[in-house]
């Protein structure tokens, strides 16, 4: 699993081979790392700072009331951002929620909580278009500069190295528009993921980021009397939180008939043609200038072949589960046990005489609740949402917040989950495909032609003998969508049968969500609440048995809510694309016609056809699938002299005429 992490690396790494744009560099290189870095300030100071302070009445304790804002949300009053400071307001849009008896209208800073994990998600769609090519690229213009960008070789070897590769240039002209087309499609990935960004921010700050810096410009110009500072009414310094402290203390005092209490709640801390042209070009950024006029002189617009650093034994969608999923559950893992171990998960209203690192301990363990019935009552009739003050034991059904001590394990465990149909792959595949294709992913290795007869001399005695290396690899990938499901209705049941729904109703309260959230009802608390409650028992000074009704806070909830809304989007997205995926696999294992169409369709560059029609009429599913593995890792030119080669082996009369498929003599599964 550390092979994942080595990956990460790459970031910051600067490349002397130009592969791409200096605008698309900008993209995966540049912003990424500006958004990496805005995410970590605004977590370091989000999770190891204060995020926020509010001045209240002494007989509130700090951290409540600071907690209690933080969770639920602080607002200004738009109507007074135009009113001068300090006459009519004390700060930009802080004023009176009521004017004349009528409710002002409230700006809610909703986004303040989710701006680190933002600005992370961002930071990882900015870096898909260049994963995507530079899995799509593989290395081919690495392996076709041979060090001519050093130009200091000697002439014997310059001019031996520029004929390797002007022979390699003129067989496979007109082979590179599917090559060049993927590049632009990354070009075209990266535009659209800006666009999608822009608008998703716009909404992220409720329809004021699309004119945010006009508006600060124009800001500028104003007359410093007059004008209203957009950054300030954007990003507010100064919010209002309505603490509801009658409805506060009424629940208090409903506990002082069982126990006496005197301290409340304490804290929490709430990512040629076309393409031969663009081929060549790209040769011209990493090749000596007098090296590349010699070539350009003989041929004036050429390129291609792979240089397979890492050998692709599996689908995108496969490396999808192992590596992308595996590094987010761990990443998600180490911010909860960070927060859970570093920090402190739960804090509970105590007693008098019983200690507060008790209290909190009990209720750690056991567990504290809330009540279902509570979360779809009136603000002004409980204390907190799913907290009721007044009930007797049987009255109202608690719903027990079980999960709460288990999420860091539990994403640690789900992440080797992940990780072990990559690892029985690793270990059944035994690196036959780096062993077979070992020097031919370079189109200009020197030993070629001894390997590629090793290659075809390997193939030919075992030809039939593959269908068990397939069957394994198709094994892991249905491990893949088994592991999945199973995550699914794991974490369903997790989450006492909240989980399937979660992100719809998520999604459905976003939509429906009104101004005034006083009234409405979050999936995202009842889920993960942030106040619950904690039966503890204790003896009294007299001997007697004490019953006390805690409070408890619930900090690690709030990166809970946020962890798990993303991995269920995820995992529903990884779910559609791997059942795909599953019968893409199908056709290909019941189809033999499908997978003749794939295999030309993939490898056009593989002539003659007839050719390859008798490797492929000749081959079984396993043979096929080696074969397909092969062609990803060996040069063009050196896997059609393979083909060619085993052709003429299988006893193939005459290469030129197409053998017909439905011929009785084609081997079939």
């Amino acid at each position: 699993m550390l092979d994942i992490f080595r990956g990460l690396k790459n970031l910051i790494k600067v490349s002397h081979v130009h592969i791409d744009s200096t605008v698309f560099r900008l993209h995966y290189s540049i912003t990424v790392m500006m958004l990496l870095a805005f995410s970590l300030i605004v977590t370091t100071r989000q999770y190891v700072g204060n995020p926020i302070d509010c001045i209240h009445n002494k007989d509130i304790p700090e951290d409540v009331i600071n907690t209690y804002c933080w969770i639920h949300s602080t607002y200004t009053i738009p109507d007074a951002h135009g009113l001068k400071v300090p006459d009519f307001v004390p700060h930009p849009g802080v004023a009176q929620s009521k004017r004349n008896g009528e409710e002002l209208q409230r700006k809610y800073v909703k986004y303040y909580q989710w701006v680190c994990f933002c600005l992370f998600f961002q930071a990882i769609l900015f870096y898909i278009p260049r994963w995507l090519w530079k899995n799509w690229e593989a290395g081919k213009i690495q392996a076709l500069m041979m060090d001519l960008d050093v130009g200091i070789c000697s002439e014997v070897e310059k001019k031996q190295k520029k004929k390797l590769l002007l022979d390699y240039l003129s067989e496979n002209i007109r082979h590179h528009n599917w090559w060049a087309y993927r590049y632009f499609f990354c070009e075209l990935l990266a535009f659209s993921n800006i666009v999608g960004q822009m608008f998703l921010m716009n909404k992220f700050f409720d329809g004021l980021f699309l004119t945010y810096g006009l508006d600060v410009i124009t800001f500028t110009e104003w007359d410093q009397e007059d004008r209203v500072d957009p950054m300030i009414y954007v990003f507010p310094r100064m919010t209002k939180c309505t603490f509801h402290i009658p409805r506060m203390r009424a629940y208090l005092l409903s506990l002082r008939f069982r126990v006496v209490n005197k301290e409340v709640i304490n804290t929490i801390v709430r990512r040629s043609k076309m393409g031969d042209w663009f081929l060549f070009y790209m040769l011209g950024q990493n090749i000596d200038t007098l090296i590349f006029k010699d070539m350009y002189d003989v041929l004036k617009g050429l390129g291609s072949l792979v240089r397979i650093k890492h050998y692709r034994t599996d689908s995108t969608i496969f490396q999808l589960h192992y590596f992308m999923t595996v590094i987010l559950l761990v990443a998600f893992s180490i911010l909860v046990t960070c927060r859970q171990y570093v920090g402190s998960p739960i804090h509970c209203n105590k007693p008098e005489n019983v200690d507060s690192d008790v209290l909190n301990t009990f209720c750690w363990i056991q567990s504290t609740f809330t009540f279902p019935h509570a979360h779809s009552m009136k603000p002004d009739e409980v204390p907190h949402p799913g907290i009721i003050s007044n009930f007797k034991d049987g009255q109202y059904e608690k719903k027990y917040v079980k999960y709460y001590q288990w999420v860091c394990f539990t994403l640690f465990a789900q992440a080797i989950l992940f990780y072990i149909p990559r690892y029985l792959w690793k270990t059944w595949e035994g690196g036959k495909v780096e062993a077979l294709s070992a020097g031919l992913d370079l189109c200009l290795a020197p030993d070629s032609e001894e390997k590629k007869n090793h290659l075809v001399d390997y193939l030919d005695r075992n030809m039939g003998n593959h269908n068990w290396y397939c069957i394994k690899y198709f094994i892991c990938e249905l491990l893949s969508l088994v592991n999945l499901v199973g995550q699914l209705f794991f974490l369903d049941r997790f989450f006492q049968g909240l989980f399937f729904s979660y992100g719809l109703e998520v999604i459905s309260y976003i939509q429906l969500v009104q101004a005034d959230q006083d009234n409405r009802a979050d999936p995202l608390i009842y889920v993960f609440p942030r106040m619950t409650k904690c039966e503890f028992h204790y003896f009294g000074p007299s001997g007697g048995k004490m019953y006390f009704d805690a409070i408890c806070i619930l900090p690690l909830n709030i990166i809970n809510e946020k962890v798990y809304i993303f991995l269920w989007f995820w995992f529903f997205f990884l779910l559609g694309a791997t059942l795909l995926l599953g019968v893409y696999r199908l056709f290909i294992v019941f189809s033999p016609r499908f997978r003749h169409y794939l295999f030309k369709n993939r490898f056009p560059h593989v002539q003659p056809q007839a050719a390859l029609d008798t490797v492929l009429q000749s081959s079984y599913l396993g043979d096929w699938f080696l074969l397909y593995l092969l062609g990803q890792n060996i040069n063009n030119r050196d896997f059609g002299d393979v083909l060619r080669n085993l052709a003429e082996i299988l006893g193939s009369p005459s290469i030129h005429p197409t053998a017909p498929l439905d011929s009785k003599d084609r081997r079939t599964d």
